[in-house]
């Protein structure tokens, strides 16, 4: 997880907004009060152009001439902290404008300035709340493609510091933020520093919102999942060949050119391969990391509240995704923890192998997890791993027994008929 930067570095980072004022709008604070109270006024008694006029000034871009300077700014920010209890569900539009407004790049000043009304819409109108994190997780996606210029640490800290201030809000909990950290998940085909970014930010929320840390490594190994792709070899084998009858048919050249071409696209293929790699690498780090770090904690009910959400997830979303290549070595390396938790592990396992109810594909996947594990895994006991082949014995012989008067039969009669 990235680092909090100090205060000096907060302060490099500088205010863009140009010096010049507008000399139609307020410029100081007793001015700026009185013109959002007549703002208010007006727009109750049904009169939107001050309204209307208002939301026209706080949505011009930094290059606009219609532009207000940076102390205005500042000024109007102040100014609307007083009429948060005014922000109801007719005010929406002057909401939505605040939440767009460059915050990230300017003073420390006036980002705490800023945060500070942000604080007060959502206390004083929570219906607001969703909108409002729903524009700070975005910075979480966005952040570096718009603000190139803010290092990666003062980014991160900056949002991060935000969304814990609002979460600490909500009385409820932080569940309602879950669809929004769901829906926000880059895809895999995204830069591998926007992956790394958000896995990194759903790791922070789950230190200042441990109420949603399972769901939030839910989110984690969905990701991981989506990640992987097939072997490398299959893929350069299919690509050859449907690469290679296109560029006879289409093109009808000699083979040294069809060659090259296969050649060409392989190295693409590799080079995209490569790239996934890298980027499941990361991931399955990130996260393996923040486990380890959650053992040295030496704190055993969040160590358990980790493996038992961990295992969780893998019975819901591991344990039958077909041909899962990496996802799994998670609940693995946590299995490893603590002697009981391989238990736990097998417990489950050997539970979905017995469920005759269960489909035939969930228990061949739980026999293949169980057999690998136990065999290779060097964290299990010699007495576990006897217990585990007893019980596997006994399924074995339950099951010829069951069928045993029945095989005798079919026998019987192929027998008499030859």
């Amino acid at each position: 997880m990235l680092g909090i930067p100090m205060d000096s570095e907060l302060k490099n980072v500088r205010f863009s907004l140009p010096a010049t004022e507008r000399e139609d709008f307020p410029k100081d604070y007793d001015s700026m009060t009185k013109y959002l109270a007549n703002v208010f006024q007006e727009k109750t008694k049904g009169n939107e152009q001050p309204y209307n006029e208002l939301l026209h000034i706080i949505s011009q871009s930094p290059t606009s001439p219609q532009r207000i300077s940076k102390l205005q700014v500042k000024l109007l920010v102040q100014a609307l902290s007083l009429f948060v209890s005014s922000l109801n569900h007719k005010m929406q539009s002057l909401v939505n404008a605040i939440l767009q407004m460059d915050w990230l790049d300017q003073e420390q000043n006036f980002i705490s300035m800023y945060l500070h009304l942000v604080q007060n819409i959502v206390s004083a109108q929570s219906s607001y709340v969703v909108p409002v994190t729903q524009t700070i997780v975005q910075y979480i996606r966005t952040g570096q493609k718009k603000y190139p210029n803010i290092p990666l640490s003062i980014l991160f800290e900056q949002i991060h510091s935000a969304l814990a201030k609002i979460l600490r809000l909500i009385p409820a909990g932080p569940s309602f933020i879950l669809p929004i950290l769901s829906k926000s998940v880059p895809h895999k085909s995204e830069p591998l520093s926007s992956i790394s970014f958000y896995v990194k930010s759903l790791l922070s929320i789950a230190e200042y919102a441990p109420v949603i840390r399972v769901q939030l490594m839910e989110i984690i190994i969905d990701l991981v999942i989506d990640i992987q792709i097939e072997d490398i070899e299959d893929e350069l084998e299919n690509e050859n060949v449907f690469a290679m009858d296109d560029f006879e048919v289409e093109h009808n050249v000699q083979s040294e050119d069809s060659d090259s071409d296969s050649d060409a696209s392989s190295q693409i293929i590799t080079s995209d391969y490569k790239v996934m790699i890298t980027k499941l690498d990361t991931v399955m780090q990130l996260a393996i990391s923040y486990i380890s770090n959650i053992k040295k904690l030496d704190d055993q009910n969040l160590l358990n509240e980790t493996f038992f959400g961990i295992l969780s997830s893998f019975d819901k979303i591991m344990l039958p995704t077909h041909k899962l290549r990496s996802a799994q070595f998670i609940v693995f390396y946590t299995s490893s923890l603590i002697p009981e938790y391989p238990e736990e592990f097998m417990g489950l396992l050997v539970t979905h192998l017995l469920n005759v109810s269960s489909s035939s594909v969930l228990r061949e996947s739980a026999a293949s997890y169980l057999g690998s594990f136990i065999a290779r895994a060097k964290h299990v006991g010699v007495v576990s791993v006897k217990h585990c082949l007893k019980l596997l014995n006994q399924l074995c012989q339950s099951y010829i027994d069951s069928y045993e008067h029945e095989l005798v039969g079919q026998l019987q009669v192929r027998l008499a008929l030859t």
